[in-house]
């Protein structure tokens, strides 16, 4: 694992005949360090998860989807199996008012519908990273069964038999690294809760895959610009905000918020793009599970000082300023933060990766990069306060889901305690943002005191 072929790295990397005005070094990734399912290219972002949960569920359950879904082509089936026109017209009518919306997209009127969710590309990435980094293949058995369910009726039925036959996924193989542990396995607790009724599965399992998403990368983001300091076994404090209350400057959750948050997701791009650098070895037969990573290094560093990863290292800084010809490299610092000289040269690679990035035209794909997750955070949980900017928010459909994800099937909880549960999936709360949510608790007569204390207040659980 630590060894870098040099063969390989300049196969890959250097380009021995560039063309007139380009820079001999091609910036590679996703080769054989898969970290996130971003490109930087594509104008389509992802922000809305239905097709994400279609392929997901499929990826859960082994199954593929031979085709799009199409309406009109679904709608012209019936006459198949009705006779007589005017009644074929009406029930045609029945299924595109009752089982598409206006968009002509397939109603989720069952969980096993949403196999049957057409998905693009990039929805088959993000699918297909969360249950990677997330899942692990642990506990896909155990939700196969609200995928087998019967009709509920006879129009249901007909749907069924209308829908293209699905087919059996091959073996599936993993291709994303799980670099952030203690949010996959946060996830396998809430997952477990969702799973555990269909109607619930079927209600919750988008929001819980979109909050998951925004959990894993933005403790992914802060935790790689920590490189070798990063601790794994405590969550980032990122402050969120409740969508109706009023913000000041003052308050953490305006400068540990979303602002403190933005400029590690923009800088995702450069550690990729490192990572993928020093995992350059054909010799190994590159699993998720068996990457190079910053946390790795740092654990097994007593192993790697028997190698040559060190020299490899150094080898990788003057391959890389030698062939980027058009930034210079001397206002980039070699800081000695770590008592270990490799720690030095990786942090001084990734200085180095990032600095040309923003100093040359090559700046749009880096904010290209970026641009998937910040527009996802723009979409789905950010509040544009004005002259403030945005802030992490959470409204009251945020509120409802979140609480039951914490109390799960207990008849309640204290309130502090709940606050706790909050924290334990990154979502802080300064004490005025607390304040407005026991408000809120209180409105949904959810709210039960055992005295005046604070200690003492209990949220019921939410049916």
């Amino acid at each position: 694992m630590y060894k870098i072929s040099r063969d390989t790295f300049e196969s890959r990397y250097i380009d021995k005949n560039p063309k007139e005005g380009k820079i001999p070094f091609k910036h590679e990734s996703n080769a054989l360090f898969k970290d996130l399912p971003f490109v930087v290219k594509d104008k389509f972002v992802t922000t809305e998860f239905t097709g994400v949960v279609g392929e997901y569920v499929r990826i859960l359950t082994g199954k593929k989807l031979k085709t799009e879904i199409v309406r009109d082509e679904i709608l012209d089936g019936i006459k198949e199996h009705i006779s007589g026109k005017e009644e074929a017209y009406q029930l045609r009518q029945i299924i595109k008012q009752v089982y598409f919306n206006d968009q002509k997209e397939l109603v989720l009127f069952s969980n096993r519908a949403m196999l049957y969710t057409n998905a693009n590309s990039n929805d088959k990435k993000i699918a297909q990273f969360l249950y990677d980094v997330l899942n692990q293949g642990r506990d896909s058995e155990k939700v196969r069964a609200s995928f087998e369910e019967e009709a509920d009726s006879v129009l249901d039925d007909l749907m069924y038999e209308l829908l293209p036959s699905l087919e059996e996924r091959s073996t599936y193989e993993p291709s994303f690294t799980p670099l952030v542990p203690y949010v996959s396995e946060l996830f396998i607790e809430d997952f477990k809760y969702v799973i555990g009724e269909k109607e619930r599965f079927q209600k919750y399992i988008k929001k819980l895959l979109q909050y998951y998403y925004f959990f894993y990368i933005s403790q992914l983001a802060i935790k790689l610009d920590q490189m070798f300091k990063a601790n794994y076994d405590k969550v980032e404090e990122l402050f969120f905000t409740v969508e109706w209350e009023k913000m000041t400057k003052s308050r953490q959750n305006y400068d540990f918020g979303w602002k403190k948050l933005e400029p590690y997701v923009k800088r995702l791009f450069s550690h990729s793009k490192l990572l993928e650098m020093i995992n350059q070895d054909d010799a190994i037969k590159h699993q998720p599970n068996e990457n190079a990573d910053y946390k790795r290094i740092a654990e097994e560093i007593e192993q790697i000082k028997g190698t040559t990863f060190n020299e490899d290292i150094k080898y990788l800084i003057d391959t890389y300023k030698q062939n980027i010809t058009d930034f210079s490299f001397d206002a980039v610092s070699y800081d000695e933060e770590y008592e270990e000289e490799l720690f030095n040269d990786i942090a001084y690679l990734y200085k180095c990766i990032d600095a040309q990035f923003q100093g040359t035209s090559r700046e749009r794909a880096y904010t290209g990069y970026s641009k998937w997750f910040i527009e996802f955070c723009k979409c789905n949980i950010l509040k544009n306060r004005r002259s403030l900017g945005y802030t992490l928010n959470l409204t009251e459909e945020d509120i409802i889901f979140l609480t039951k994800l914490c109390i799960k099937d207990e008849e309640k909880i204290k309130l502090k305690d709940l606050f706790k549960e909050f924290a334990r999936r990154g979502i802080m709360l300064d004490q005025k943002t607390k304040e407005q949510i026991n408000s809120y608790y209180e409105k949904l007569n959810l709210i039960e005191k055992k005295s005046d204390s604070g200690d003492a207040q209990y949220v019921k659980g939410i049916l």
